[in-house]
């Protein structure tokens, strides 16, 4: 059985992380089809038409789920995971990923107006010195919950930062102990 946190194109053979041939070959593909122009549609499209299993072992794919193994840097190789790709086919997806986000206008505003809290700007990881950040996971499911992570908790598919994840509710509570201790000092 396929451990779910296991990136696709790997598998688990006596106790190790090996490189299951089958589906190294649709990453390749992946990341071969997009350096050469093809979008995450595209790809998508053609990978669910093929019927290429995907990480949950069915045959259907969307642009999100091909955006994710292209920022994968497990496929480099690591102490634990075997290198699938070469690090200048990695380095050139990326930079067309960055390119096609600045040339259709596709910039992050992680404080837009929409997606403001009025903890936005004032939240900074005690770590690190990043400003934390207010994630939604599980969006629009049954355990959806919304936490705040330091910016840098995963950054390029690594855990740069540990520290603690927050609740709004925790927020404001401490908010409300600042100001009560503010309010007693005058």
């Amino acid at each position: 059985m396929r451990q779910r946190h296991m990136p696709l194109g790997y598998r688990m053979a006596g106790g190790k992380i090996v490189i299951d041939p089958e589906q190294a070959e649709i990453i390749k593909g992946i990341f071969q089809e997009y350096s050469e122009g093809a979008s995450l549609y595209q790809i998508a499209r053609k990978l669910t038409e093929q019927g290429a299993l995907n990480a949950n072992y069915k045959p259907v794919w969307n642009h999100g789920t091909v955006g994710k193994i292209l920022e994968n840097r497990k496929y480099l190789g690591d102490e634990v995971y075997p290198a699938i790709l070469e690090q200048k086919l990695f380095d050139k997806v990326q930079e067309h990923r960055k390119e096609k986000s600045r040339r259709l206008g596709r910039i992050i505003q992680p404080n837009s107006l929409k997606a403001r809290s009025m903890f936005a700007s004032y939240l900074f990881c005690g770590m690190c010195g990043q400003p934390y950040r207010r994630y939604v996971e599980h969006c629009k499911q049954p355990g959806e919950k919304i936490v705040w992570k330091c910016k840098h908790y995963i950054n390029e598919n690594r855990v740069c930062c540990r520290n603690i994840f927050l609740i709004d509710s925790q927020i404001i509570q401490a908010f409300m102990e600042l100001m009560r201790g503010v309010k007693s000092e005058k």
